[in-house]
Order: C-alpha cells, then sequence, then structure tokens
C-alpha cells in the first residue's frame, strides 16, 4: 500500500527546467512542501521520492492527516486499530476469550497513557 501510495504521488508530480541550465525542480501539490531539484530530471525525480518518502514517515509518525492519493488512504485510524488490536488482543486470543474493541482502546490507551479524541 505505501508503494503504490508513493508511485501514485509521483505520478502527480509536476517539473520544470530551471533558467540558466540550472537543472529542474519538481513538486507534488498534494503533499505541502514536497519539492526537490537537481541537475537532470532523473536525478530531481530521485530526490523528489526521497523527500516524499521522508514526508510520509514522518507525517505518520506525528500522526498527521495525509492526503488521500488515488484512493489510496493511509491516514492512522486503521493502523492504531490494528496495533491496538494486536498489542492487546494477543493475550486474549490465546486464552480464548474475547472482548469488545472497546475495551481493548481503553486499555491500550490506558497503558500507553494515551488521551481520549472525544
Amino acid at each position: 500500500m505505501l508503494t503504490e501510495y508513493i508511485r501514485a504521488a509521483l505520478h502527480q508530480a509536476t517539473y520544470e527546467l530551471l533558467p540558466d541550465a540550472e537543472g529542474y525542480y519538481g513538486e507534488i501539490a498534494a503533499a505541502p512542501g514536497v519539492w526537490a531539484n537537481g541537475p537532470t530530471l532523473e536525478l530531481c525525480r530521485e530526490e523528489l521520492r526521497h523527500a516524499l518518502e521522508g514526508w510520509v514517515v514522518l507525517g505518520l509518525r506525528l500522526g498527521h492527516t495525509l492526503p488521500v492519493i488515488a484512493g489510496i488512504d493511509l491516514n492512522a485510524p486503521l493502523v492504531m486499530e490494528s496495533v491496538m488490536a494486536i498489542q492487546c488482543g494477543i493475550n486474549e486470543l490465546e486464552n480464548g476469550r474475547y472482548r469488545p474493541f472497546a475495551d481493548f482502546d481503553a486499555e491500550f490507551r490506558e497503558r500507553n497513557q494515551i488521551e481520549n479524541d472525544a
């Protein structure tokens, strides 16, 4: 999913030739602040990919809402839900018990001292 997101974002990139043969500039409008330049178009594309990868990783780590690109949504609720289920649910599954997800959520937030969004 991450690879497809990056590929789709790079497909939306725009490039321009800088004046006086100074190289190329590229940016992705859907990803604010993601831009790069390079002496050749290929190096500019490579730098832009690196900038985008860093932007996505940092955004996810900081809990920022990333734009949906080409129908691909990388935002945290799905990831967080999976992490909570894994961290809180493995012991329950091993013991043959089941608890509603709301219990896992509350337990996870308490263990990790996370405030409720509500």
